[in-house]
């Protein structure tokens, strides 16, 4: 299998933004299994070079991952809505 870049993304941690890391979620085929790999490409150096930054899940992972992860940026926005409320003046209703 070759890789397959699904998403990439300027990073905007601040010891890699302004171009010098971009974030990749890959499909890759290591030791003979697929996985899911989320990783940083350190761009400060050319060619860039794959940082230890970065995690492999397997598939039935990815899957666990998936739910997770849409049910904690459920709660993030929801977050953000109530303070975007409290500093406009509005009160919170939950």
């Amino acid at each position: 299998m070759d890789d397959i870049v699904a998403w990439r993304s300027p990073c905007l941690e601040h010891k890699w933004r302004d171009g010098k890391g971009m974030i990749f979620l890959r499909g890759i085929e290591y030791y003979r299994q697929l996985w899911i790999d989320l990783r940083l490409l350190n761009q400060s150096k050319v060619p860039g070079t794959w940082t230890k930054h970065g995690v492999r899940l397997s598939i039935e992972q990815a899957v666990e991952l998936q739910d997770a992860l849409q049910q904690l940026i459920g709660e993030m926005k929801d977050e953000e809505e109530r303070k975007q409320r409290r500093e406009s003046g509005e009160r919170d209703t939950r």
